[in-house]
């Protein structure tokens, strides 16, 4: 898929820690961001043209907060 690189300070820092919490990084601890940016990526970055980086990442929240 193409499309624009991640970007964290397209994130806001409330969603920043919500993701955290339901999406951590076990490798390297609290920092989220090379995960994020991996996930993304890898993922994200195929559903930019439905979802942009911040919907994507709010979508995975909502959907990780409806189950837990």
């Amino acid at each position: 898929c193409n499309g624009s690189q991640f970007e964290k300070q397209k994130l806001y820092p409330h969603l920043q820690s919500k993701l955290k919490r339901s999406w951590p990084d076990v490798e390297s601890g609290n920092d989220t961001r090379f995960w994020l940016q991996g996930e993304w990526n890898k993922h994200g970055i195929c559903s930019e043209q439905t979802l942009n980086q911040m919907q994507y990442f709010e979508r995975s929240y909502e959907m990780w907060a409806s189950y837990n």
